[in-house]
C-alpha cells in the first residue's frame, strides 16, 4: 500500500444525481490503496440537493470531509480544498469518474517517485478513449492550439485528473489566477515554465454522463470560441512567469 497521505478532492456543483455512487467508488478503491487518505467533496455553490448528500457522506464515512464554497469555480474548491490539507500528495478528479479510477495509483506513485506533477491525458497514443466525434475533433484541435501558442509539450491540460507534491501548492498554487476549469491549464504552464517535473500518463477515459443516458449540450461553435478565449486569457496570465 501506499505509504503517503493523501487528499483526493471531487469538485462538484450540483451532482446530486452521481455524488454519493461515485464517492463510495472512490472510497472502496482508495481503501485498498493508500494507508492515510481523505476525500474532500469540495461544493461550488450548488444549489440542489448535493449539499445535504455530502454532509450525511462526511457523517458516515470518517474519510469523506465536505468543504461548501459559495461561488463556482473549480480552481477556486482546488485552491481552498489543497491548501488547507495536511497530506504529502494532492489529487483531484472530475466526480462523473471519466478517467478509470485504476490510474489514480499511478499518478500517486509517480509523484513518490520525485515528479512533481502528473496529469492524465486522453491524447496519448496508449489512452483509450470514448467520446463524440464532434468533441475528439475540438479536442484534438484545441490542444494543437494550446501546444504551438505557449511552446508546450503539456497534452490536455483540461483533463480532469492530476496528483501535485506539497511544493506545488505552496509554491505554484497561489500564482494560478484562474478560478475555473482553465486552473489545470495555467497551473501545469507555470510549473514546467518554472522547471517543475511534468509527468503526462496515458488514461482510460469514457464521457459517463452521455453514456448514463444525460443529453448532450454541446455546441461547436460555442465550445471553439471559448477555447480561443481561453488561450487568449492564459497567454496574459502567465505573461510575467520567468524561469
Amino acid at each position: 500500500m501506499i505509504e503517503s497521505s493523501v487528499s483526493i478532492v471531487l469538485p462538484v456543483y450540483n451532482e446530486e444525481r452521481i455524488l454519493e455512487k461515485n464517492s463510495l467508488k472512490v472510497l472502496d478503491y482508495c481503501e485498498n490503496i493508500f494507508k492515510k487518505f481523505e476525500i474532500v467533496i469540495a461544493d461550488n455553490g450548488s444549489t440542489d440537493k448535493t449539499p445535504d448528500i455530502g454532509r450525511n457522506l462526511a457523517k458516515k464515512y470518517k474519510k469523506i470531509k465536505y468543504l461548501r464554497l459559495e461561488k463556482r469555480g473549480r480552481g477556486r474548491a482546488l485552491k481552498t480544498a489543497w491548501t488547507i490539507s495536511k497530506a504529502d500528495i494532492f489529487c483531484y478528479m472530475d466526480a462523473d469518474l471519466a478517467t478509470d479510477l485504476k490510474h489514480l495509483e499511478q499518478l500517486i506513485k509517480l509523484v513518490e517517485e520525485g515528479y512533481d506533477i502528473t496529469y492524465g491525458s486522453r491524447l496519448s497514443k496508449e489512452s483509450k478513449v470514448e467520446r463524440s466525434a464532434k468533441r475528439n475533433l475540438l479536442s484534438i484541435g484545441y490542444n494543437f492550439l494550446f501546444r504551438i501558442a505557449f511552446n508546450t509539450k503539456i497534452a490536455d491540460p483540461q483533463c480532469g485528473f492530476k496528483a501535485v507534491n506539497k511544493t506545488i501548492v505552496k509554491k505554484i498554487v497561489p500564482l494560478v489566477k484562474e478560478k475555473g476549469g482553465p486552473f489545470d491549464a495555467e497551473l501545469l504552464l507555470i510549473s514546467e515554465r518554472l522547471g517543475y517535473k511534468l509527468k503526462e500518463v496515458p488514461v482510460k477515459w469514457a464521457d459517463t454522463r452521455l453514456l448514463d443516458g444525460e443529453k448532450s449540450r454541446f455546441n461547436l461553435f460555442e465550445e471553439t470560441k471559448k477555447h480561443i478565449t481561453l488561450i487568449w486569457r492564459l497567454r496574459k496570465n502567465i505573461k510575467t512567469i520567468k524561469n
